[in-house]
């Protein structure tokens, strides 16, 4: 997959998330008309498979699912790492061993 935008970035570790805590179901109130587009073309290439759940088990606002590839896990697995880093290099806390200088936390 070519590299993502900021966009596609937020759109890929959401549906990551949706398919760890949701088992894959998208909250259609989060999906605007360009991230439909961009998974319309995901599951046109196979990088992120979607669709609409069937009617009679839809539940509430959770109308869509979707099933991310290896090469979409590998990239959202890449991309909580890099924010990961970003997070902590701009933390705003310090630990007890840093604290006492008997360490630091890298």
């Amino acid at each position: 997959m070519a590299d993502l935008d900021v966009k596609q970035t937020r759109l890929l570790l959401y549906c990551e998330t949706r398919c760890v805590d949701y088992g894959g179901l998208l909250d259609h109130r989060h999906i605007n008309t360009e991230d439909r587009a961009v998974l319309k073309t995901w599951d046109r290439t196979g990088y992120v498979k979607s669709g609409r759940v069937a009617l009679e088990f839809v539940g509430g606002s959770q109308s869509i699912w979707c099933r991310l590839s290896e090469d979409a896990w590998t990239e959202a697995h890449r991309q909580r790492r890099l924010r990961a880093e970003r997070m902590f290099k701009d933390r705003r806390w310090r630990g007890t061993i840093e604290i006492r200088g008997e360490a630091t936390i890298s």
